[in-house]
């Protein structure tokens, strides 16, 4: 897989660079990556007796400063907004984040929140990406995905090792989680998340055209949202 450090790098300077992207703060700590950050949270991580491997390395590596928020304007008008703020694995797997169950709705969504922990917060309110703490972590590292928005809680259809990746062939807009769960475009609530991650689609399009979007294209068809 390519480099997650010259990945980020490439679309962040893309993005400062384009008239169209009011970048709003965008944090860039991780490049070059620290190799003794990347040690330390190892260990760390060991300690705690987990199975630690190179993909992890590479987001500890990449995710301590890592943030940006801008809104894409075109024909003076607002096209969207993109954000993102990654935690540090190596603190969110170890401490358990109390804070979290309080966004509960349901005592269902609480039982669930209590093992989760936040690797993504984006400048969006009630709004994370969060990965869950099952049985058997430690040992091993947890997979399986949630993403809250709105009050809703939804489990995601993409793995912990793969969401970084992901993001970035999003340019890290808000809401592309969403592509990734069972909710359908008609979901109270999320309505407009869905429309703005249409129109999102067609003007990043239009001020990237060598950028591929197809990923994108594919998911909003998928949803029933292009034709």
């Amino acid at each position: 897989m390519q480099n997650l450090t010259i990945l980020y790098s490439s679309f962040k300077k893309a993005l400062e660079n384009s008239p169209h992207i009011k970048v709003i703060e965008s944090r860039s700590q991780f490049d070059p990556p620290s190799d003794s950050r990347k040690r330390v949270g190892l260990a760390e991580l060991k300690e705690e007796g987990y199975d630690t491997n190179d993909w992890l390395s590479a987001i500890i590596g990449l995710s301590k400063g890592n943030s940006m928020t801008y809104h894409v304007i075109r024909d003076r008008q607002n096209r969207g907004e993109g954000s993102f703020n990654f935690n540090n694995p190596h603190e969110f797997l170890v401490e358990p984040e109390p804070w979290v169950v309080k966004n509960a709705s349901s005592d269902a969504d609480a039982a669930i929140l209590k093992q989760v922990r936040v690797i993504d917060q984006p400048n969006v309110a009630q709004t994370f990406t969060g990965v869950l703490m099952e049985a058997g972590c430690p040992p091993e590292i947890p997979q399986k995905l949630v993403y809250f928005r709105r009050g809703h809680l939804l489990p995601m259809n993409l793995s912990f090792q793969d969401y970084y990746h992901t993001l970035a062939a999003y340019m890290g807009i808000v809401d592309w989680q969403l592509l990734y769960t069972d909710a359908m475009p008609s979901l109270a609530g999320l309505e407009v998340c869905f429309e703005q991650l249409t129109d999102s689609y067609e003007a990043l399009g239009l001020i990237f055209p060598d950028r591929d979007f197809s990923i994108w294209g594919n998911k909003l068809s998928e949803k029933g949202l292009l034709g």
